[in-house]
C-alpha cells in the first residue's frame, strides 16, 4: 500500500485560476518550476545572471504571480540590490488547482485534490514593472510582553492521501461495469476494498480543546447489492450511512477531542457483501499547545477559532536545531523568532489566517528560470486556433 503523509495546513492548495490580466504584453516574465512544497529564495546573482537588469531596479518593482493571482515576496533589501540580497517566497506543488478546472462541480467532485492526474510541478512567474507591489512581507520582532492576550492553541492538519491506483466512478449495464471519459469523481486512490485503517501520532494535543474534525473522501464500486458504509475513529462509529451505485462521497466529520489519543486508527467500512471502496484523502485536524518543529523544514499551522490578539508557545521555551521565522500570511509579516523565547503574541489573530513557520538554514535556493513569452491574442490583425 502506498500512501503519504503530511503535517500539512489544507488550505496551501486549491486556488481557482483569477484571470489573465496579470499578462502584460510589454513586459518580460521568467517561470520557476516549484515540485515541492516549501520557502524558495531568489538570489540577485541568480537573476542578474539571467539577463534580468537587477542593478536598476528597486526590489519593489518585482512580482510574482501563480495561478493568475500575485504570491507575496520577501526581500532582504526594499531598494536597489546588492550582494547577498534576495527575495523569498512560499511556494507549493501542484496538487489538485489546476485539474479542478477540467471538472464540472471544481475541487469537489475530484477523489483526491491533493494529487495531480497530470504532473507535482506548478509555474510561478517573475516579472517586474513601474508600480511598487504591494504584496510584501514586513518584517517585525514578535511581542512577548503582551497582557490581555489570550493563550490559545494552533490547528494542525495531518493529511494522508493515496496514489496506488486510478479510479473513475463507474455504473453497471447488466453485468457489466462502465466508467465515462468524464473527469467527474476521477482521482488516484487506494484500491477497491472492503475495509481501509490509516494510523495518526498526535503530539502535544491542548488540554480541553474544542471539536476534532476528520474529513475524507472515497469512491463506492457499483455494487447491486447497494452500500452501508461505516466510518469508526478507535473502534467507535463515527458515521454510518446507506446508499446505492458508484458515488463519490466527501465527508467531514465532527470528533470530540476526548475521543483522541496519542495513537489513533481510522477505519473505513463496508458492512454488505462486496461493498468496495477506494480512498482518496483523510484528514484529521486537532488541536494542538505547540508546534514540533524538529526535523521539518516547515509547520504550516492555524490559531483556534475566536481568538483576536492571540498568545500562543512554538518552542516551550527551547527552540529546535535552525534558525527559525513565521510567516504571518494574511496580514503578511515575517517575525524573526528569538531563541528560548518562552511564547509569541499575534496581532489580529483569527481562524482562518494561516501561518507558516519555518527555518531559514534549509530555505530552497532556485538556480534556474525560465524566460517564455505569452502570444498577445487580442492583436486584431492575427488569425489564431485556440
Amino acid at each position: 500500500m502506498r500512501y503519504l503523509l503530511f503535517v500539512f495546513f489544507s488550505t496551501f492548495s486549491f486556488a481557482i485560476w483569477a484571470s489573465n490580466d496579470w499578462i502584460q504584453s510589454d513586459r518580460r516574465y521568467f517561470r520557476i518550476d516549484v515540485s515541492a512544497d516549501g520557502m524558495y529564495r531568489l538570489d540577485f546573482a541568480t537573476l542578474g545572471a539571467q539577463g534580468i537588469p537587477v542593478g536598476e531596479l528597486p526590489s519593489t518593482k518585482y512580482r510574482l504571480y501563480h495561478m493568475g493571482r500575485e504570491v507575496a515576496l520577501y526581500s532582504s533589501n526594499p531598494g536597489i540590490p546588492g550582494p547577498g540580497d534576495y527575495l523569498e517566497f512560499f511556494g507549493q506543488q501542484n496538487r489538485g488547482g489546476a485539474d479542478s478546472l477540467l471538472f464540472d462541480a471544481g475541487d469537489s467532485a475530484m477523489l483526491n485534490p491533493h494529487y495531480s492526474l497530470f504532473t507535482d510541478t506548478s509555474a510561478y512567474f517573475l516579472t517586474w514593472g513601474p508600480d511598487d507591489s504591494e504584496a510584501r512581507y514586513r518584517s517585525r520582532i514578535p511581542l512577548t510582553d503582551c497582557p490581555g492576550y489570550k493563550w490559545t492553541g494552533i490547528l494542525l492538519d495531518q493529511y494522508i492521501w493515496y496514489t496506488d491506483t486510478h479510479q473513475k466512478t463507474s455504473s453497471r449495464v447488466g453485468e457489466v461495469s462502465l466508467s465515462s471519459s468524464r473527469f467527474d469523481q476521477e482521482g488516484f486512490a487506494s484500491p477497491m476494498r472492503r475495509s481501509h485503517q490509516a494510523d495518526f501520532t498526535l503530539k502535544n494535543q491542548m488540554l480541553n480543546a474544542p471539536d476534532a474534525r476528520l474529513e475524507l473522501r472515497l469512491l463506492s464500486n457499483d455494487n447491486p447489492e447497494g452500500h452501508h458504509l461505516e466510518v469508526l475513529l478507535n473502534n467507535r462509529i463515527l458515521h454510518t450511512e446507506k446508499f446505492t451505485g458508484s458515488r463519490l462521497k466527501n465527508l467531514s466529520i465532527a470528533v470530540s477531542s476526548e475521543l483522541l489519543s496519542a495513537k489513533n486508527t481510522v477505519e473505513i467500512r463496508g458492512r454488505n457483501v462486496q461493498d468496495n471502496y477506494a480512498i482518496g484523502t483523510i484528514c484529521l485536524t486537532y488541536a494542538a499547545q505547540k508546534t514540533e518543529p524538529e526535523g521539518q523544514s516547515f509547520v504550516p499551522f492555524r490559531i483556534v477559532a475566536g481568538t483576536g490578539n492571540a498568545k500562543i508557545d512554538l518552542f516551550s521555551g527551547s527552540s529546535p536545531s535552525g534558525k527559525w521565522m513565521l510567516l504571518d500570511t494574511y496580514n503578511k509579516i515575517r517575525y524573526k523568532l528569538e531563541s528560548g523565547s518562552p511564547y509569541l503574541c499575534l496581532e489580529g489573530a483569527e481562524s482562518d489566517n494561516f501561518y507558516l513557520l519555518f527555518d531559514t538554514d534549509r530555505v530552497k535556493t532556485v538556480n534556474q528560470l525560465h524566460e517564455v513569452h505569452f502570444e498577445d491574442f487580442s492583436k486584431p490583425a492575427g488569425d489564431y486556433v485556440i
